[in-house]
């Protein structure tokens, strides 16, 4: 017999409670403020705080959001990556509990598994891509680790192509997401992030006023051609979107790559974070895949 009862708390106040006693705060996706900037702006979602007690003290939590379409998912929707089961050391022995408790459809996807072993037994999801800074001192010193010498050749000459152009890079004018969408939508089609959920141009400016930032809006001849949108978070650079005008620079997508390395390493960051699906560029590049899991009941 389980020595865990478990509750859902829906409150807001309670649930912020419980998330800053239990995260352990190692990733941007352990912040309340990050997940809140997601959550707000969708009100037709609801919270849905799956947690275990032990004595009437919490122990353990999944912190879940119900959607609209009645799906239970992890507190911000689908773009959470890193998505983790915040338990107290000693009560790792909840973590089962908690998804047995679950009685409705659900999908809950980029779980960490911290070596857990229910959670290891998860089906695999979409990897996460990451390059590990460090040791490094310059963009020359990564390129020249990754690649092999004619990809090597052929990434310089990309660079140099778009540095040819003179672009100028404008730093966080924050209405230039605007742009970015425009971009990624013409790029992606309906895969972009923005056609899937459209209060993300809202979400994130309010992530930039929020946490240290980098929009880089990449000006060629006086027009914006390209622009990029970064987070850093402890000494992790996640390089969450981009969007550029392919069609009339060619390579200039590579160039907003390299760029946000480099700014990366300048920033004196451990990790550059490419989030998750390969985009055409990522296992060609060689980023190191971090394996996530996902859980989902019918």
């Amino acid at each position: 017999m389980s020595d865990y009862s478990i509750r859902i708390i829906s409150d807001a106040s309670e649930a912020r409670r419980l998330w800053d006693l239990l995260s352990p705060h190692r990733t941007i996706s352990d912040e309340w403020d990050f997940r809140w900037c997601f959550f707000r702006h969708h009100p037709e979602c609801e919270l849905h705080f799956v947690t275990a007690f032990s004595d009437q003290s919490p122990v353990a939590l999944l912190a879940l959001q119900r959607n609209p379409a009645a799906l239970l998912e992890f507190m911000g929707g689908n773009f959470m990556e890193d998505n983790r089961v915040f338990a107290k050391p000693g009560h790792e022995r909840a973590i089962p509990q908690l998804f047995e408790s679950l009685s409705s459809r659900t999908t809950l996807r980029c779980i960490i598994d911290d070596d857990d072993p229910f959670l290891s037994r998860l089906p695999f999801d979409s990897p996460v891509y990451v390059y590990d800074l460090r040791g490094i001192d310059a963009l020359d010193t990564l390129i020249d680790r990754v690649f092999r010498s004619k990809a090597k050749a052929n990434l310089r000459k990309k660079f140099r192509s778009i540095e040819s152009l003179h672009p100028v890079i404008v730093e966080n004018s924050i209405e230039d997401i605007d742009r970015l969408a425009e971009y990624s939508i013409r790029t992606f089609g309906e895969e972009s992030s923005f056609v899937g959920d459209p209060a993300q141009r809202d979400i994130f400016k309010d992530l930039c006023r929020s946490f240290r930032s980098f929009i880089h809006s990449y000006q060629i001849a006086g027009k914006t051609q390209a622009v990029s949108l970064s987070l850093i978070h402890d000494k992790t650079y996640l390089y969450l979107l981009s969007g550029s005008n392919n069609d009339e620079v060619p390579n200039l997508g590579n160039y907003l790559i390299l760029n946000n390395i480099r700014t990366a390493i300048e920033s004196g960051c451990a990790t550059f974070d490419a989030g998750r699906h390969d985009c055409n560029w990522k296992e060609r590049w060689h980023l190191t895949k971090v394996e996530q899991r996902i859980f989902e009941k019918p």
